[in-house]
């Protein structure tokens, strides 16, 4: 079985932990996991799990996933940690900005 396996639309990948959601992870389970995952993408950069975390969050968002559906695949127990993990991008900025009505002179 890959590190990947399991990872496809409603399945649990087996680095995930327990499945208890709003429980903390330790920092091994969590290194482990993000090793696996960068082995398998190919990713040579160095970041950390929460940067990963934080991208989940805000794609999802972004892509108008309910925030429910968010809190439940990122194991938010509260909707003040699925707002804190959500990162505006400076394309979100510039798409806001450009979206105002322009006053014709």
């Amino acid at each position: 079985m890959t590190a990947l396996e399991g990872a496809r639309f409603g399945e649990t990948p087996r680095f995930w932990g327990s499945g208890n959601k709003g429980t903390p992870r330790t920092p091994n389970t969590l290194q482990k996991a993000f090793q696996a995952i960068r082995k398998a993408s190919g990713m040579d950069i160095k970041i950390g799990p929460q940067v990963l975390r934080r991208s989940m969050n805000s794609n999802l968002l972004r892509h108008a996933v309910d925030r429910l559906t968010v809190r439940a695949i990122m194991g938010h127990t509260t909707e003040e940690m699925t707002a804190r993990y959500y990162g505006v991008s400076e394309g979100d900025k510039k798409a806001a900005v450009l979206s105002l009505p322009v006053k014709q002179q």
